[in-house]
């Protein structure tokens, strides 16, 4: 969710910011479809537990290539998820579910906005990114290979030099 932060912060108090990076994210509204999985997360926080949202987080946050060759990345996903509040987990949920569109306002941005997003992310994959790239216009983006929506994590060196660029 830390695009729609940025993007809501943006949209209250624009002359604050010199600079924003979005990782992995959508400035769209949510889609029907795509309001059922976000709500059913919710939902199965408040019903059986936020851990049982575990296998969900492993396996469409993180690359096969994460799964299988970095255990430690997997315990420290399954040890921030475990910490998670059964409230927090599902008003994320709703949240993501009920966001708001702020394709509008992505042509007014001043300020650079480096994009990464890794090549194997399915929750917003590279055609989200492209459309922001084309949208804002000092947009840079930057695809990280070998990762997926928590690429930040699965390649944080590579995804550190590809945002100082």
């Amino acid at each position: 969710m830390g695009g729609i932060i940025t993007l809501e912060m943006y949209r209250e108090v624009p002359e604050r910011f010199l600079v924003a990076l979005l990782l992995g994210t959508t400035t769209a509204a949510a889609p029907i479809p795509e309001k059922y999985p976000w709500n059913g997360l919710a939902k199965q926080a408040r019903v059986e537990s936020v851990a049982s949202l575990l296998p969900l987080f492993v396996d469409d946050e993180l690359s096969g290539t994460a799964r299988l060759n970095n255990p430690g990345l997997i315990k420290f996903v399954i040890s921030i998820v475990k910490e998670t509040s059964v409230n927090a987990a599902a008003a994320g949920g709703y949240a993501l579910a009920n966001r708001r569109d702020y394709t509008s306002i992505l042509g007014q941005i001043s300020f650079p906005v480096p994009i990464a997003e890794g090549v194997e992310d399915t929750v917003y994959p590279i055609p989200v990114a492209q459309q922001l790239k084309q949208t804002i216009p000092i947009a840079r983006l930057a695809l990280i290979r070998s990762a997926s929506h928590l690429s930040f994590l699965e390649r944080s060196m590579l995804a550190d030099r590809t945002i100082e660029q």
